[in-house]
């Protein structure tokens, strides 16, 4: 797993999770508002469905004192009917009532999944460089699940379970109080047995959910890479890396269903017991004409009842648990704090001059050393400045400062003279057109990617950027044109024409300034040369900060900038830093020599 955390987020991890908080429940039934008919239905029935059960062992009591017995057939056939009606409508009412639930608890998860991925999309991009992507994909789907489960069968169960013993002694109580002590008598062990595996199921399933986390973020990782895995021949040494993965979260798991196998084990050992105990007692009070024998017959038949929601308690407990682990950590995510903006927002002029300036900006990852140093530069409307330097100068930084992916340590940006920090993100990325060395792409088809920015864009637009970015000819050659489906990531396409769609999905909103960070790195020199008419064009009229290892990039730009060790050391024209003989130069001399 990667190191740094989110301090709201990250350390959950190894937090236990409580056996059952009120304060967690109290939030996370907030959610149920427009489902609470639903659910309000669903307890209805789950009383209307108990009921019709407890009474059917009543039935069997009078049928066999009143009638069978008594020596009576008239009536039996009046009981048996009305017995079996009882068990009919104890079916279709628990057949109704899981429905109903189950309708409110997909209803109420599918809002909560929603929530959370609109939260996510608002998070700072230094969240997701902490937080692997494979753990966040399990807060979504495997602990929104488990919350589904708490809710459709975890509390409602355990409520319609605690109501149906409440029901039971009741009857018993009322039925003989004697027969009634003697199947209590085994209340005490069972009370004990519960403490003692409840302990062992808390620790094993919040293991469960670290290691289930721990597969799905190694899963993630390794399909994310799996280009650079078989570039390597890594393929045999990370199967046994996910085996071994894989076997811990097993193991979890199998401890998890040995304790919970050896209490409902154990709680079939106590019925028996308690049965035994009640045939000896009772049996012998039916002997003696204390008892009738229909009543006993009634208590065996409540006192399996009995046991059977306290075997289903143990296994809604498991429910609980994992459902608790699953609230801290959901929670615990939708906690995470959207970063604020540092005073009032101020709105962006309606059509944007371009001046762009970096006064004094200072800015490292996470509290690591110095990524930039200073940096004090500035760009005039409509002006086209390169930004070159070696790896790890901080030029893509210093871009992602632009579109406020991350904020300076110090120092501040502004643009036509406004401090980014009193503008709203996305109003500022939909000024800011930005391509990437990564043209990263959707799967979806062609014209769908290239109007990504903007879901109303026309057709013709479409085209019309497509053919600025030179990338119309090889669309028209593919088989369905601006239909052709694109695979997850582009698979099916090769560097260069994810490249070019990724520059035409910029131009095609039009933004006023335009990032081109190493956006030719992809393509090859013939595809290069085609494309740089095209690049003018949409640079024409714009302020443009171009980012790039090849100085045959350079030619469209009015003005280069070298960055260094994350400070600007050198500034002019191309010819200008020729005649300096700095580390321009020497860059020059060798992509000549090259």
């Amino acid at each position: 797993m990667r190191g740094g955390r989110s301090a709201r987020f990250g350390g959950e991890e190894d937090r236990g999770a409580p056996i059952y908080d009120a304060r967690l429940m109290r939030r996370f039934y907030r959610y149920v508002g427009p489902y609470r008919p639903f659910v309000l239905a669903s307890l209805a029935l789950l009383l209307a469905g108990s009921a019709a059960q407890l009474v059917q062992p009543y039935l069997l009591k009078i049928a066999i004192d009143d009638f069978v017995l008594a020596g009576r057939r008239e009536g039996l056939a009046r009981i048996a009917a009305l017995f079996l009606a009882a068990f009919a409508t104890e079916i279709v009412l628990r057949f109704a009532q899981i429905w109903t639930m189950e309708r409110a608890g997909q209803g109420l998860i599918a809002d909560l999944r929603a929530e959370l991925f609109g939260h996510l999309q608002r998070l700072p991009a230094g969240f997701f460089d902490r937080n692997p992507v494979g753990r966040l994909m399990s807060r979504v789907t495997t602990d929104a699940e488990a919350l589904s489960e708490l809710f459709s069968s975890g509390v409602v169960s355990v409520l319609g379970d605690l109501l149906r013993l409440g029901a039971i002694v009741a009857l018993l109580l009322w039925m003989d109080r004697r027969l009634a002590l003697v199947t209590f008598l085994v209340v005490p062990a069972l009370v004990a047995m519960s403490l003692f595996f409840r302990q062992r199921l808390r620790r094993t399933y919040r293991l469960v959910r670290r290691r289930i986390a721990a597969v799905n973020g190694y899963l993630q990782e390794n399909l994310t890479g799996i280009r650079i895995v078989q570039l390597f021949r890594r393929e045999e040494r990370n199967r046994g890396e996910f085996r071994r993965v894989n076997r811990e979260h097993c193991d979890a798991e199998l401890d998890t269903v040995l304790y919970d196998s050896i209490f409902s084990a154990a709680v079939e050992w106590i019925g028996s017991v308690s049965l035994a105990l009640l045939v000896w007692y009772g049996g012998g009070e039916v002997v003696r004409g204390a008892v009738t024998f229909g009543t006993l017959v009634a208590f065996m038949e409540y006192t399996q009842k009995f046991f059977v929601p306290i075997r289903d308690l143990s296994s809604q407990f498991v429910v609980l648990q994992s459902g608790m682990a699953a609230l801290e950590r959901v929670f615990g995510l939708l906690d995470t704090p959207v970063p604020p903006a540092s005073g009032p927002l101020r709105p962006l002029p309606a059509r944007l001059r371009g001046a762009v300036e970096f006064r004094d900006v200072e800015f490292a990852y996470d509290g690591g050393p110095p990524v930039l140093r200073g940096v004090g530069l500035r760009l005039e409307p409509g002006e086209r400045v390169a930004l070159i330097g070696p790896t790890g100068a901080g030029k893509t930084s210093l871009v992602k400062l632009l579109i406020r992916l991350y904020e300076p340590t110090a120092g501040r940006i502004t643009v036509d003279g406004v401090d980014l920090r009193e503008v709203d993100p996305g109003e500022l990325r939909r000024r800011i057109g930005v391509v990437l060395q990564d043209g990263y792409l959707f799967a979806g088809s062609i014209a769908s990617n290239i109007a990504f920015g903007r879901a109303d864009l026309p057709e013709e637009r479409i085209r019309e950027a497509a053919r600025l970015a030179e990338a119309e000819p090889f669309i028209l050659g593919l088989e369905r044109g601006y239909g052709e489906e694109v695979r997850e990531r582009g698979g099916n396409l090769s560097s260069g024409q994810k490249q070019l769609l990724a520059l035409a999905r910029v131009i095609a909103v039009d933004p006023e300034i335009l990032v081109l960070d190493e956006a030719t790195a992809s393509i090859d020199p013939v595809t290069e040369e085609r494309i740089r008419s095209g690049i003018r064009r949409a640079l024409a009229g714009r302020t443009a900060l171009v980012i790039a290892h090849r100085l045959s990039t350079l030619a469209a730009v009015d003005r280069i900038l070298v960055l260094d060790h994350g400070r600007v050391v050198e500034a002019g024209t191309h010819a200008e830093l020729l005649r300096r003989g700095g580390l321009y130069r020497r860059y020059f001399e060798l992509q000549r020599a090259g």
